[in-house]
C-alpha cells in the first residue's frame, strides 16, 4: 500500500483487498481551502475562551502569593512586637530627614524577616530597583510594594494611644499593637503605590503613598492587606471605607475617593 499526491493537491492511498480477487482500490482525500478556514476558524474560537480564563487563573495565583508576602510581613512583625513590650517602629529619621530608615529595615536587619522577595508584591512591575540586601548584613532603601499603617484616622475605631513619637531630636514613629481596639478592623500592612516620584512610600499616609486596588480591574480592584489579628484579606473598597480609607489607587494609577 502506498500513498501518492498529485498537481491538485489530492491526495490518494493506493492498494489491495486480500481474499477479493486482488482487486487495487483508491480512497481520494481532498482538503479544500473552505474547511482549511473552518478548522482555523475553530480554533480560535476556542482560544478566544481559554485565554481570558488562563489570564483569570493567572491573576489569581499572583495575588494569593501576594497575600503569603503580607503574611510573612505580619508575622514577623508581630513577633518583633512580642519581644518589645507590642511596640514595633514605622520607621526614624533625623529631624533633616537624613539617616532614614523603614520598617522592612527594622525587620530585615534584626533578623525577622530575612526574605527580600517577601517585601515585593509579584503582580508589581517596580520602574526603581528593589531594596538591596547582603548576605552579610542590612539592606538599603530602595522600593517595595508595600506601606505601613501610619494614618490614625484609619485607626477605627478608637486611636488613642497607638501611634507615638517619644524622641524630640528626631522621627521615631512607633506602633503600640496592643493598644489596637479592633484588630480585625486594623490594616497593618497593604498594597501601596507613591504617584508623586513613580518609587514606593513605605507608609499608608498623607505624605508617602496610598492604597493600591493592584489586584483586578479599575474600582473593582482589590488590595490585599495584612491586619492586626494576623488575617490577610482582599480588600475591596466597601471593605477598605470600613476600615476608615477613603482614597487609594487603581491599578492604573488613578487616583480615587470613595
Amino acid at each position: 500500500m502506498e500513498k501518492q499526491a498529485n498537481d491538485r493537491g489530492e491526495s490518494s492511498v493506493n492498494g489491495t483487498l486480500d481474499g477479493h480477487g486482488g482487486k487495487s482500490f483508491r480512497i481520494l482525500i481532498r482538503f479544500t481551502l473552505l474547511e482549511l478556514v473552518i478548522v482555523v476558524a475553530v480554533i480560535a474560537i476556542l482560544m478566544s475562551f481559554l485565554l481570558p480564563a488562563l489570564q483569570k487563573a493567572k491573576g489569581t495565583a499572583l495575588q494569593i502569593r501576594c497575600m503569603n508576602n503580607l503574611g510573612q510581613c505580619g508575622k514577623a512583625t508581630l513577633m518583633y512586637a512580642s519581644d518589645y513590650d507590642g511596640l514595633f517602629q514605622i520607621g526614624h529619621a533625623n529631624l533633616d530627614w537624613t539617616g532614614e530608615v523603614t520598617w522592612i529595615q527594622f525587620l530585615y536587619n534584626n533578623n525577622y524577616l530575612r526574605k527580600g522577595e517577601c517585601f515585593l508584591c509579584p503582580n508589581e512591575k517596580p520602574n526603581k530597583p528593589p531594596y538591596i540586601f547582603s548576605s552579610g548584613g542590612g539592606c538599603a532603601y530602595a522600593y517595595q510594594s508595600y506601606g505601613i499603617n501610619a494614618m490614625a484616622k484609619a485607626a477605627a475605631p478608637d486611636n488613642t494611644g497607638i501611634y507615638v513619637c517619644p524622641s524630640t531630636t528626631s522621627y521615631e514613629n512607633i506602633l503600640r499593637l496592643y493598644n489596637v481596639k479592633q484588630p480585625t478592623n486594623f490594616l497593618l500592612f497593604a498594597d501601596s503605590y507613591r504617584l508623586s516620584d513613580d518609587a514606593q512610600g513605605y507608609t499608608l499616609s498623607p505624605w508617602q503613598a496610598k492604597l493600591h486596588l493592584r489586584h483586578g480591574s479599575g474600582e473593582a480592584g482589590k488590595a490585599n492587606a495584612q491586619f492586626v489579628d494576623g488575617h490577610v484579606e482582599a480588600s475591596g473598597i466597601e471593605r477598605l471605607k470600613e476600615c476608615g480609607w477613603n482614597d487609594a489607587y487603581t491599578k492604573g494609577h488613578v487616583a480615587i475617593n470613595f
